[in-house]
């Protein structure tokens, strides 16, 4: 295995945009592209043709770079990260039958990195000034 060859992709999807960057082995950033930096504004960046292209032009940069081995990174919601898998897979397969050559690069790792709460947060506690207040002289329930 060439070490020298291995890049990963790192995706952070969220509703509203999806970042794909491209990152060595040691953590270097290569490339990056974004649904916004791709042109497309405002809640189109949230669409999975935008996601699809996104990842179509990121599997262009590592053919540019040569890639060898790729690891593919996931973080964010399950439902804007598939668009961009098919996206990247998709336009693999395009490369392998157009020239009826198999893709010189191997996908080794497709992991999902996204955090997992541990029972969620706490709930939060009732303001103080809604609670129903103790009268402490006859004085101040004349006032009332």
């Amino acid at each position: 295995m060439d070490k020298s060859k291995t890049y990963y992709v790192s995706v952070n999807s969220s509703t509203s945009n999806t970042i794909a960057t491209i990152v060595d082995r040691f953590g270097n950033t290569i490339a990056w592209k974004s649904c916004g930096s791709m042109g497309f504004p405002g809640r189109q960046k949230a669409t999975e043709v935008a996601n699809e292209a996104t990842g179509k032009v990121i599997f262009e940069i590592l053919k540019l770079l040569g890639v060898v081995n790729l690891g593919i990174l996931l973080k964010g919601l399950k439902h804007w990260q598939t668009p961009f898998v098919k996206g990247m897979l998709g336009k693999v397969k395009e490369d392998s039958d157009a020239n009826g050559v198999p893709s010189n690069f191997h996908i080794v790792l497709v992991k999902d990195v996204s955090s997992i709460p541990h029972n969620g947060c706490s709930r939060w506690k009732s303001r103080a000034k809604n609670k129903p207040r103790k009268l402490r002289s006859k004085k101040e329930a004349q006032q009332f």
